[in-house]
């Protein structure tokens, strides 16, 4: 299996726990942003899920515009 190595790609994978850190929101409602809100999915590295910060940014940033236009 050829895995990616993210010091050399420059991805990044964010933790559950980093990624609720992150966005200051507990679990359940990281699951519901998934299923309503387009929320990046995650992806499985092997037993565990996780999740690649530049996506969770650019969804970050475009939630951000999207409310600053809607004001």
């Amino acid at each position: 299996m050829n895995l990616i190595d993210p010091t050399i790609s420059g991805l990044q994978v964010l933790s559950i726990e980093t990624l609720l850190a992150k966005i200051s929101l507990k679990k359940t409602s990281l699951y519901r942003l998934i299923n309503t809100e387009g929320f990046p999915q995650p992806i499985k590295l092997g037993r565990k899920s996780g999740w690649l910060e530049h996506e969770v940014d650019a969804w970050l940033l475009q939630k951000s515009r999207n409310s600053k236009t809607a004001s």
